[in-house]
């Protein structure tokens, strides 16, 4: 969870940046879509259910225990208001 919350904070930094972001996993589903789930919603201002959403939608695989904790957390926290 550190990771991710690391993550949010490097992401959350480099907003309004003329960079691009490109993440990758060999599949482009899982771990990829978790990431892509932690921009819309740090990023994009998204809820996170409607991250979720697109998630499944894009193929991610919601019998993943370990990334759906990690996902629900990290909003959580988010939510809460750590590493803002």
């Amino acid at each position: 969870m550190a990771e991710l919350m690391k993550l949010a904070k490097r992401i959350r930094d480099a907003r309004g940046s003329e960079g691009v972001w490109l993440v990758h996993c060999q599949n482009g589903h899982d771990r990829t879509g978790l990431v892509v789930g932690l921009i819309r919603i740090v990023v994009d201002g998204w809820e996170p259910e409607r991250a979720w959403r697109e998630m499944i939608a894009r193929g991610y695989h919601d019998e993943l225990l370990g990334l759906n904790w990690a996902f629900r957390e990290f909003a959580t926290r988010l939510k809460q208001g750590e590493n803002q």
